[in-house]
């Protein structure tokens, strides 16, 4: 029998991995499974099924995460000296944890690069807990807070699809269009709106693009998961989906 390497990326639950490498079983020629969870007690529970130890990602260093930071931000073009210092600050502050500096890059993007901005931001963090998995849903509603308010809905919904799946980018704006989270625009049309609606998300990082059309348009999106976890609870918390 061939051998061969699969990789199962991030599970969150252990039941899942049971149903998973059930189907695995008797197999021993030299083939291999690679799981990715940010759960300990699922790494330590698949533990079992193999001789090595989970292997820990490292956090990356303030000099990285400030390289990241400036990456998603500045996109290539240098920081202003102005902003070098707070800059550092921030991304110090995230905690060695790219997702939450692509996060804060997205609200950085819209402080216009100026530095009682930036600084404001900086002490908004600075009264965050950055940890757990718990605790981690207080960045991602730092980002949230920070979306202008007729955003908030349209990206709650994306807790209304199942996660880690991609979602048709035309399905979903006809459903913000539905559900009447766009108004109408004398400058363009309901559609158009709701393009640069997710347009708006995708450049604050909480969205992301995964396929575009032969035409350059957006044909599939999805959130990450944990902002997908923070769409549920948060629109439990407001009544906004069922």
């Amino acid at each position: 029998m061939k051998r061969f390497l699969i990789l199962i990326d991030d599970i969150w639950d252990t039941k899942e991995w049971d149903y998973l490498h059930m189907c695995f079983q008797g197999i021993k020629n030299g083939s291999r499974i690679i799981l990715t969870t940010r759960l300990s007690k699922v790494a330590q529970y698949a533990k079992c099924e193999s001789k090595s130890n989970p292997h820990d990602l490292p956090l990356l260093r303030d000099d990285e995460s400030w390289k990241l930071l400036q990456k998603k931000v500045f996109h290539g073009d240098n920081c202003p000296s102005e902003l070098g210092d707070v800059g550092f600050r921030i991304a110090k502050s995230c905690g060695g944890l790219p997702l939450f500096i692509v996060l804060v890059a997205g609200v950085l993007k819209e402080k216009n690069n100026k530095a009682n901005l930036w600084k404001e931001v900086e002490q908004s963090l600075d009264a965050l807990n950055i940890g757990s998995l718990e605790e981690s849903m207080s960045i991602i509603g730092f980002s949230y807070m920070n979306l202008p308010h007729h955003l908030k809905p349209c990206f709650l919904y994306f807790g209304g699809f199942l996660r880690g799946k991609s979602i048709h980018v035309s399905k979903l704006t006809r459903l913000w269009l539905a559900e009447g989270f766009v108004l109408e625009n004398k400058e363009k049309g309901l559609e158009d709106v709701a393009q640069d609606f997710l347009k708006n998300l995708i450049s604050r990082n909480l969205v992301m693009d995964m396929e575009k059309r032969f035409n350059g348009k957006l044909k599939m999106c999805r959130v990450h998961d944990l902002l997908h976890k923070f769409c549920l609870v948060k629109a439990k918390q407001e009544n906004f989906l069922l």
